[in-house]
């Protein structure tokens, strides 16, 4: 397993984009793996405010969700159908606290969230707003979640076609987020770990307007995995990109290892960072938690 993850400010001000790679080990087989990139709207302060906040509320949440007695004292399908569900009624709950908290505070604004779960052989996908993830099997490269902003709702109603300038006007009119008055409609998708070879994910400043054949051969093209994030960055801002840019890169080892808890190789000095853990005692046993990335440049290959 190899994980890269880059965040750079662009041509804006300020970064608003919020990330993180955590995994929580459950015991010496068993860990959860999550990857979440949130990107900040709404202002200098309010942007960064509620991507920081809601990737924090997401972590602390799905935490309590896996030390629970219900989630340790269940069978392993049942856990799985546990953080399923878990993801369908957290976005609500974050979404109802950041518009709580952004009010009380007087700051305006709001946030896309993207997360991936990774638990056993089982990959779980869900998102709010417009920041992609794209999975890549045998060079094949596909879309797996749901933009929701209007530009892509007119693609999908056959209105328009990405690229166009009825696209490129819309673009930005986001159909849901978190910290709005209204209740939000979480995309959740469930899919075995052997369907990806590798998953990229990030804030739409990551992608610009780069089409899935472009992305899919920047994938395809990079002789040095750990380049690729740099390499998409480049694309986006040679085709216009403006926008905060943020992204994780997971790449799968078919031939897994066993799971230990040895930290993480510095072999490469330029984009590894070390293990670093912490303990957290329970009731039902222990959990081990690898705080891997949060809103910092670097990766990891295990």
């Amino acid at each position: 397993m190899a994980v890269y993850f880059k965040s750079e400010i662009n041509r804006r001000s300020s970064n608003e984009d919020s990330f993180c790679d955590i995994e929580f080990r459950i015991n010496h087989e068993a860990a959860v793996h999550l990857m979440a990139v949130a990107d900040g709207m709404g202002g200098l302060t309010g942007g960064s405010y509620y991507s920081r906040t809601a990737v924090s509320l997401f972590t602390e949440s799905l935490l309590k969700v896996i030390m629970g007695e219900e989630f340790m004292g269940s069978p392993l399908s049942d856990q799985t159908d546990l953080l399923v569900d878990f993801c369908r009624r957290v976005f609500q709950e974050i979404n109802q606290e950041l518009y709580t908290r952004g009010l009380n505070a007087g700051i305006k604004g709001g946030t896309t969230l993207t997360v991936v779960l990774m638990f056993w052989h089982s990959i779980i996908i869900a998102s709010c707003g417009d920041s992609p993830l794209y999975f890549m099997k045998e060079g094949n490269l596909s879309l797996g979640c749901e933009i929701q902003n209007a530009a892509w709702r007119m693609v999908k109603e056959g209105k328009t076609h990405q690229g166009s300038l009825l696209f490129q006007q819309n673009k930005n009119r986001l159909l849901h987020y978190l910290g709005r008055r209204e209740a939000v409609k979480p995309f959740i998708r469930m899919m075995k770990d052997t369907e990806a070879d590798c998953l990229l994910l990030g804030t739409d400043g990551a992608f610009g307007d780069l089409s899935a054949k472009q992305i899919e051969g920047l994938i395809s093209g990079t002789v040095r995995r750990q380049q690729l994030i740099q390499d998409l960055f480049d694309a986006a801002r040679n085709a216009g990109e403006e926008d905060n840019q943020t992204a994780i890169y997971y790449i799968r080892d078919k031939k897994k290892d066993p799971p230990s808890f040895t930290p993480v190789s510095r072999q490469d000095e330029e984009t590894a960072m070390p293990g670093h853990y912490k303990k957290a005692d329970s009731r039902l046993g222990f959990l081990r938690t690898r705080i891997l990335g949060l809103k910092s440049f670097g990766g990891r290959d295990e």
